[in-house]
């Protein structure tokens, strides 16, 4: 299984298996930074974890980590001296502080994107997520790209601001400043991958072809 490992406000997909080298890093980098003078002379290596649901500031719900196992390897008797005093040592600890949470990929997944009239790299994307891709069972899981308002298909997701229609001009007028001040869009198009909750695990924009790649392979992973 595939997991969204969510570091603050970050999120990126992440395997199974690498979900504890994940928490590995976290937990080095946050313990270095705060006691340690930013060293790098150590790892932690983590062992097992456990998990509680909550709600995300998105309102979705999240497994998040709330106690580790974990053990550090190549700390100084300096160091080691240093970690005890302030509580930690080769057992678990609360991650409350790292804010590390993570949720298993939703298999149904599909894209949102928003483009603008004759834009080249708006239509190459939406041709690169059109190709078809099959898992071992040979079912096509391409990903549907959604280029229409919720589900007003007579609705597209362009936006024109030179529209002679003055309800498509005002409608593309405000959401340019709201797709600029949420997701800081410098370039079109904007491209979110949602899952059927409607929530948005990733977006882009501009063209990323590593991108669609990324995600037209993670939907062919979780729907094996």
């Amino acid at each position: 299984m595939q997991f969204i490992l969510k570091k603050g406000k970050n999120l990126r997909l992440v395997d199974q298996s690498n979900v504890k080298e994940e928490l590995s890093e976290a937990i080095k980098s946050n313990l270095s930074s705060k006691y340690l003078d930013g060293a790098d002379n150590f790892d932690v290596v983590v062992s097992d974890f456990e998990t509680l649901e909550v709600t995300g500031d998105d309102n979705q719900q999240y497994d998040k980590i709330s106690k580790i196992g974990y053990q550090f390897e190549g700390l100084t008797p300096e160091q080691e001296e240093v970690m005890a005093k302030h509580g930690f040592s080769d057992s678990n600890v609360l991650m409350a502080n790292l804010n590390v949470i993570i949720t298993p990929l939703n298999s149904g997944l599909h894209v949102v994107m928003y483009s603008t009239p004759n834009c080249m790299k708006c239509r190459i994307t939406k041709q690169n997520f059109a190709k078809s891709i099959k898992n071992d069972e040979g079912i096509d899981v391409s990903l549907t790209v959604q280029d229409y308002y919720k589900d007003n298909v007579d609705e597209t997701n362009v936006i024109d601001i030179l529209s002679e229609d003055e309800n498509k001009k005002n409608w593309s007028l405000s959401k340019v400043e709201k797709i600029k001040e949420k997701y800081g869009v410098k370039s079109m198009p904007l491209v979110k991958i949602v899952d059927n909750d409607g929530h948005t695990i990733d977006f882009w924009s501009d063209m990323d072809v590593a991108a669609i790649k990324k995600w037209k392979e993670a939907t062919k992973n979780a729907k094996n």
